[in-house]
């Protein structure tokens, strides 16, 4: 699939149908993941789009970009929606798990915000400098969409209740250095932050580290936790899976009534 620029920042649908990618001269382009053909292609950015996701439902598309704007659009007429201008570059851009809310991120400000998905009324402008060094990793949802956990530059994790904008607690990761990025787990009970090339995990209620901090070979640019806890980890040329259920105590990985299913990865050496 050629993307017609340098990629920064790739999106799935949750039913697997659409890819979306944004480049360097300001395109987005939706693909269809199993023709791999161009379903679509946005050019209503001016400079580099470095964040994108996709709604719930997989009706819309939001994009955030270096010309301060972040845009709603639709992946079938490429008909833009909504705009949503900011005062930096927009670094992140996260859709809420029940599709009705947007939370924008902008680097070299403080400001994390959360808008109206539909109309793109801002309801909340809060007062945090996101880490700006990884593209789409310092924002994340809560399942049920009622919190919002941001990373912040200088390395703390950030706990905002979503129908207030108040900060509901805040700690510090394991080393703040250059704090990366973060990821929930699906049952919302622990959360990954990575700095530099570690991971720790964090208990979102105590704020407590779980189990050790891993160590990677390069520094980290992109993580994600998988539905059944394996960790996936990007940095340089290497992507990294990792099972937890062999590193963490078992208490996190508990959901109620439920114990979510495993299964293992070994290590993935992308080609040059």
């Amino acid at each position: 699939m050629d993307a017609g620029g340098e990629v920064f920042t790739i999106a799935v649908s949750q039913d697997g149908n659409w890819i979306v990618s944004g480049t360097e001269p300001g395109l987005v382009t939706v693909w269809n993941t199993e023709s791999h053909e161009k379903v679509n292609e946005f050019t209503g950015h001016s400079d580099m789009v470095g964040a994108v996701d996709v709604s719930p439902d997989g009706t819309r598309i939001a994009t955030g970009s270096k010309d301060n704007t972040a845009f709603v659009w639709l992946p079938s007429t490429g008909e833009r929606l909504v705009w949503l201008k900011h005062d930096h570059w927009v670094a992140a851009v996260k859709f809420s798990p029940d599709g009705y809310l947007i939370a924008t991120a902008t680097w070299n400000t403080h400001s994390v915000r959360i808008y109206g998905s539909q109309d793109g009324r801002l309801l909340f402008d809060v007062p945090i400098q996101p880490v700006g060094s990884t593209l789409n990793g310092s924002l994340a949802w809560s399942r049920d969409s009622k919190q919002l956990f941001a990373l912040s530059h200088d390395g703390n994790i950030i706990r905002l209740d979503a129908s207030t904008g108040d900060t509901l607690s805040t700690w510090p990761i394991h080393k703040s250095n250059n704090p990366r990025c973060i990821s929930l787990a699906s049952n919302g009970m622990f959360i990954a932050a990575s700095s530099d090339s570690s991971v720790s995990f964090w208990n979102t209620t105590t704020r407590e580290q779980i189990g050790p901090v891993i160590k990677h070979t390069h520094d980290i640019w992109s993580m994600a936790l998988s539905a059944n806890y394996d960790l996936v980890v990007g940095g340089e040329m290497t992507i990294t899976l990792r099972r937890l259920y062999d590193i963490l105590p078992s208490s996190p990985f508990r959901y109620p009534g439920r114990w979510w299913p495993t299964c293992s990865f070994s290590r993935v050496q992308v080609p040059q």
